[in-house]
């Protein structure tokens, strides 16, 4: 959203007359020395005469909370719906994560919406209580569910060497092991290495469409939101962006 936001203010700032630095990425002060002292300037027309673009090999996030809780979500979510499991089932859930998802994101306690964000724990209480870990599951109530946080106390968060070394290997690699232990005694498991979402594990067209319905439709009604995802669905045969716009936005 902020990339956007700046996008279109630096059209409005042109339009009026504004000017900027020339060389935004490989000047002497630009993006690419504040992050790096050598840059490889080489990688910014990489593959441009090529379909091998980085547009399209871009991550969504299926969750509203940190992307290192993704692949241990999308475990529960599988061995959820695998076995129609639900809170009452688990006698203990074992989280074994890399030492960057163990840093920040192992919190037993949040204590606030934006806290729950941000805990493992929570997310994963959250998953297996409502198959989903969309916003309405970072609301007050949702954060003090008594049975929430009864379900939090029965899953515990392990630094795991092979997750690590996993991340070492490859960065793009934000993998989770869940072990789920039923109250009969059966122990479910399964690792996921790439995050739902990633080049290498993504959403469906009709996922990322279900993502788009459920944000969009409590702003601007079913009807308005069906039109825009309809637009996008055949965007590359739109002559003007400005009138199909107001096309998908007009009132009934």
């Amino acid at each position: 959203g902020k990339a956007s936001y700046s996008g279109v203010l630096s059209a409005y700032l042109s339009q009026k007359g504004f000017t900027a630095a020339s060389e935004i990425l490989e000047g002497e002060k630009g993006f690419c020395r504040a992050m790096v002292k050598e840059p490889h300037l080489e990688k910014l027309t990489e593959n441009m005469s090529t379909d091998k673009l980085k547009i399209d090999i871009n991550s969504f996030k299926p969750y509203a909370c940190c992307k290192h809780a993704h692949a241990a979500l999308y475990a529960i979510q599988e061995l959820r719906k695998a076995h129609s499991l639900q809170p009452k089932d688990i006698a203990e859930i074992k989280l074994y994560v890399n030492d960057i998802t163990n840093y920040l994101i192992n919190n037993p306690q949040p204590k606030t919406p934006y806290g729950g964000k941000f805990s493992i724990q929570y997310c994963s209480a959250a998953m297996l209580k409502f198959g989903e870990v969309g916003i309405a599951q970072f609301s007050e109530e949702c954060i003090h569910n008594k049975e929430l946080m009864n379900l939090m106390q029965r899953i515990k968060v392990i630094r795991d060497e092979a997750m690590e070394q996993l991340h070492a290997a490859d960065a793009s690699k934000l993998a989770s092991r869940v072990e789920i232990q039923l109250q009969n005694g059966q122990t479910l498991t399964m690792q996921v290495d790439y995050p739902k979402g990633d080049p290498e594990n993504p959403l469906t067209w009709e996922e990322l469409c279900a993502k788009f319905m459920s944000l969009a439709v409590p702003v601007y009604g079913e009807a308005k939101a069906l039109r825009l995802q309809n637009w996008v669905a055949s965007l590359e045969q739109c002559n003007d962006v400005a009138q199909a716009l107001d096309a998908c936005l007009k009132e009934e």
